[in-house]
């Protein structure tokens, strides 16, 4: 029998399909009678299975949540940030270790603000290259020092904003009438209390990830006093 090449309609193929569950001879003739024909097929992938599964596809899809507003997220980092406070104070352990994260945080991120105006308004060369020397230093030190915070807790609190006190001391330090000088004088005072607080650390601290990196900083932190000194 010559393969059709037209198109079946949904109703005859069904028809003919339950016709095929009878006898043997209404079988041959039901797969006689749907010999696909290339024309047949084209027609049936062309054309029919396609749109059924788009619309397989958009039935099965979920709809996207909803996207929080600027004030929620707000709201939750809020919340988050309580919560982890109100854990830190309840240890003294954790208590003690954000207050090391706190002073050296805040320590590392004048000095690099510091820097940066010196190397803008600085008239010395050596003071500017050792300027972007420490910024380059502490860029790293707190990287490595985030890293060891989240090792040690994930209720420690990470905070580079600058307070009043330095912000005040970066407004001194734009008028100054010699920004080398007062650069220096401020370095070299947060470099004794940075290694301060690094000996302290090294000597009674209680998380490993946070003695680890003390130990690693005063490397830097002495080789920026040696610095320092031939200034």
């Amino acid at each position: 029998m010559k393969a059709s090449s037209t198109p079946m309609d949904a109703r005859s193929i069904i028809e003919d399909s339950n016709l095929a569950r009878g006898t043997s001879s209404a079988r041959d003739t039901f797969v006689a009678k749907f010999q696909i024909s290339e024309t047949f097929m084209r027609h049936v992938l062309g054309y029919t299975l396609p749109p059924v599964l788009l619309l397989l596809s958009a039935c099965n899809s979920e709809p996207e949540p909803a996207q929080q507003t600027s004030d929620e997220l707000v709201a939750d980092a809020e919340a988050d940030q309580a919560e982890a406070l109100e854990t830190i104070a309840s240890s003294e352990e954790l208590t003690d270790a954000q207050s090391f994260l706190d002073n050296v945080v805040a320590i590392n991120t004048l000095q690099m603000g510091l820097a940066d105006i010196v190397k803008r308004d600085g008239e010395r060369e050596d003071v500017r290259a050792f300027a972007e020397m420490i910024v380059a230093d502490h860029r790293r030190l707190l990287t490595e020092l985030k890293e060891a915070a989240a090792e040690t807790s994930p209720d420690l609190v990470f905070n580079t904003s600058l307070s009043a006190n330095q912000q005040e001391a970066l407004a001194e330090m734009r008028g100054a009438r010699s920004a080398d000088d007062m650069f220096l004088e401020r370095v070299r005072e947060g470099n004794r209390e940075i290694a301060a607080s690094i000996d302290e650390e090294i000597a009674t601290g209680t998380y490993p990830a946070l003695i680890d990196w003390a130990n690693a900083a005063k490397t830097d932190v002495t080789a920026h006093a040696e610095a320092l000194s031939a200034l």
